[in-house]
């Protein structure tokens, strides 16, 4: 163990490594993840967590080292900002399963993102996403997952690749699941609705003039939305759970 009448001097080494895992997490885990967010907001939150968490991390890690032998600093930040990134990924898998459910209403609705950003029903479901993740029981367990990875890997020491495969694994695979079973209600909606157009434009062409095969696909497009978003609060905990399952199998408990 640490001795804890160690000054803050004898901490900052620890402290930087802490700080590493924790600005690899902030840069991919929303909300900071986000790309609109600029990197010096991003920064001062992962130095801030990483002063508020060094003092619970040395009294709590099995061991904690900052110059372990034969691995240089540098490399122990690397690590630990690995470590942090594969933390970030696994919470903004839940953002991203919602995101991609709604690019393909965007794309099915023929919507194109503004000054090539995020177009609109997948920012829509994404905020959405994160919100819940935010609201729900999501901060705690990812709270909880950074103190228990620096219990299980303590600052400075590689861990194990075979953890990164086992959890991870299974992450991709589960959100396209949950991004079709998301966007299933609108698209199908939305192809039902331009078939139901299509057959009155052609029983009736004097409709085509009229615009009624678009004014048809918007105002099913918008029902179907609001009839599928709140799937989002059924998946939403089923990918929290999933996450929850990769983060103990990275941490090994």
């Amino acid at each position: 163990m640490t001795d804890p009448s160690l000054t803050w001097p004898a901490y900052l080494p620890v402290g930087g490594l802490v700080a590493a895992r924790c600005a690899g997490i902030l840069s991919i885990a929303p909300p900071l993840g986000l790309p609109a967010l600029p990197v010096p907001v991003r920064v001062s939150a992962a130095v801030t967590l990483g002063v508020c968490l060094t003092p619970v991390v040395v009294r709590t890690a099995p061991v904690v080292s900052a110059s372990t032998p034969g691995i240089p600093y540098v490399a122990q930040v690397c690590s630990e900002l690995a470590v942090g990134a594969a933390f970030g990924f696994a919470a903004a898998t839940v953002v991203w399963a919602a995101m991609l459910a709604g690019q393909a209403i965007d794309a099915a609705l023929g919507l194109q993102p503004p000054d090539e950003g995020t177009p609109p029903v997948a920012t829509l479901y994404g905020l959405a996403a994160a919100i819940l993740l935010l609201s729900g029981s999501g901060y705690r367990w990812l709270l909880s997952g950074i103190l228990g990875s620096f219990r299980a890997i303590p600052p400075g020491h590689v861990p194990r690749l075979s953890s990164f495969t086992a959890g991870f694994s299974a992450l991709p695979g589960e959100a396209l699941v949950a991004a079709v079973w998301i966007a299933a209600p609108a698209l199908s909606a939305i192809i039902l609705g331009d078939i139901a157009a299509a057959v009155a434009t052609r029983c009736a062409p004097a409709l085509a003039a009229s615009g009624l095969n678009a004014a048809t696909r918007w105002i099913v497009a918008v029902a179907a939305i609001c009839v599928s978003l709140p799937l989002l609060a059924v998946h939403v905990p089923h990918l929290i759970e999933s996450v929850s399952r990769a983060l103990q199998a990275l941490i090994g408990t």
